[in-house]
């Protein structure tokens, strides 16, 4: 028991923790990330803090390099054996230093788009095709009757599923959209319908 006590914490002394965020090609380390993943509100957030000695780079200020709407990635790991934890975009950047920046999954872009469509008789595969183009989608074999778009995002769309036949959707990391009923997302989920992953280099 003592070795196996010794051997625990010497591995701890060599495992240090590292993060580090991809966007637009370039790679920033950062000191803080809080990756939280939510079926109830159908899109995975993300904040992740800057360091300070990111304040400039290229002769510019990471503020004017940075754009909202900009792809990011954020890896998680120890040492160099870093693994991809979060894709998505941009939602928002805080100027203060150091700089936070927050982003959304896939369905940032879901947002971001508007429908017009209307069936008498409809699959539910069939909607969430037209409405996400271009995504793989996995959902029940499901038929739904008079089912009306107006001037609707994407986004908003899943969430008139989720209200009116309890439907949860949200979005993989090999861009598939699922969509099901609550039992089909409970891996997903804890009793809150939510998980969160936490980084800071403090620790």
């Amino acid at each position: 028991m003592k070795r196996v006590l010794i051997l625990l914490i010497t591995v701890a002394m060599y495992l240090n923790l590292h993060a580090k965020i991809e966007i637009n090609g370039v790679d920033y380390q950062i000191s803080t990330a809080d990756i939280e993943e939510s079926v109830t509100e159908l899109s995975d957030k993300a904040t992740v803090t800057i360091p300070r000695n990111y304040k400039s780079m290229m002769g510019k200020s990471v503020l004017d390099v940075l754009n909202v709407g900009d792809p990011a990635t954020i890896y998680l790991g120890t040492n160099e054996n870093l693994h991809k934890e979060f894709s998505g975009y941009i939602r928002e950047i805080e100027a203060e230093e150091p700089i936070r920046v927050h982003l959304d999954d896939e369905m940032y872009l879901l947002k971001k788009n508007s429908y017009n469509l209307s069936w008498k008789e409809v699959s539910l595969k069939t909607i969430l095709t037209k409405i996400a183009p271009g995504y793989n989608i996995e959902c029940p074999q499901l038929k739904l009757n008079k089912f009306s778009i107006i001037n609707s995002s994407s986004y908003q769309v899943l969430m008139h599923l989720k209200k009116q036949y309890g439907l949860y959707s949200y979005m993989k990391q090999d861009k598939t959209l699922h969509c099901g009923f609550a039992y089909d997302v409970k891996d997903k989920l804890n009793h809150y319908g939510l998980k969160v992953h936490r980084f800071n280099s403090d620790d």
